[in-house]
């Protein structure tokens, strides 16, 4: 008798989709993109063509009311990052952008998803705003989450340019 394990497709939520490339690769390995949140209106309709089954609310991630987020296995998303860039004025969370990083925290703390992938740039780990990005971890392993992060560059993965961000990934310490 062999017994068969089930293949459960993991659910996710894109928050800063825009035209969804962070999403297309959640899907390449084999997860659901099931809601999707972006602010600029100009990625809608791009989003919508390449993510019909998505449910895609435009709007102010500000105003977003946690219960209007499916349950779902993780987040995904890439908050502004101008704020924190060294080609930026670097004004971090004194930057209205710089907070929707914040937001996008307490998101988290109160959905409790499985998982969470931040991506941001390189400019994050800056002396600056060395202390934030500390705040940010701490608030994140406060929640219940096992979080490590780390510096990756684009062009070690088959990608024709030198383009360097922070990945922060959080599991549920019960989870694990």
């Amino acid at each position: 008798m062999t017994s068969r394990i089930q293949n459960k497709q993991m659910k996710v939520a894109s928050f800063f989709a825009g035209c969804g490339g962070l999403d297309l690769g959640f899907c390449q390995a084999g997860f659901d993109v099931v809601w999707a949140n972006e602010f600029e209106p100009h990625c809608r309709a791009t989003y919508i063509r390449n993510y019909p089954n998505t449910e895609f609310v435009l709007g102010d991630i500000r105003k977003i009311n946690p219960n209007t987020i499916p349950d779902c296995d993780g987040f995904i998303g890439g908050p502004p990052c101008q704020s924190w860039s060294v080609g930026g004025k670097q004004k971090g969370l004194d930057d209205e952008r710089g907070q929707l990083f914040l937001k996008y925290i307490e998101l988290i703390q109160a959905k409790q998803p499985k998982f969470f992938v931040i991506e941001n740039v390189k400019g994050m780990l800056n002396a600056k705003f060395r202390e934030v990005f500390e705040d940010f971890v701490n608030r994140l392993d406060s929640a219940g989450y096992d979080v490590q992060w780390t510096l990756l560059d684009a062009v070690y993965y088959r990608i024709p340019q030198n383009r360097e961000r922070v990945f922060i990934v959080g599991f549920k310490k019960s989870w694990i």
